[in-house]
Parts: structure tokens; C-alpha cells; sequence
């Protein structure tokens, strides 16, 4: 099923309502603390939740990979 083109739609729909990354469209961070935040930045963080989402799904990893996935940039 996962091989099915259209399994795509579940990383676009699902994954971008339960994880509000349609809302990256409307978010703007202050320029002063984030000045080098840019539509190109948006478009990235965007691209690299469904690309880390869609991995977790077809490679059939745990689900706290996903919630932990930032945890290694804090050390």
C-alpha cells in the first residue's frame, strides 16, 4: 500500500494537519531574534518534517523517532 503514489497524500494531509506544518505558510518569527529566516528557510523546515515523516512511515520506525528527532541539536 505504502508503494502506491498516492500514499504520498497521508505525508502531505496527515502529517501536515496533526503536525500544523500548513502553518508555516503564516508564521513570521521576529526579525530581530531570527534575521535570517526567509521563505527559503520556511520551504526547508517544511521539506524536512515530511521528508523525516514519510521515512518513519515506509521504513517502519518508531513513532518517537519523530518526537525526539531535535533532541540531538541540544548537546
Amino acid at each position: 500500500m505504502l508503494s502506491d503514489p498516492r500514499s504520498r497524500a497521508l505525508v502531505d494531509n496527515f502529517a501536515g494537519q496533526w503536525l500544523r506544518i500548513r502553518n508555516l505558510s503564516i508564521v513570521s518569527p521576529n526579525s530581530d531574534l531570527f534575521p535570517d529566516f526567509d521563505d527559503n528557510l520556511r520551504q526547508a523546515f517544511r521539506r524536512e518534517t515530511e521528508m523525516l515523516f514519510d521515512s518513519i512511515i515506509r521504513e517502519d520506525r518508531n513513532v518517537l523517532d519523530l518526537m525526539t528527532a531535535g533532541l540531538h541539536l541540544r548537546e
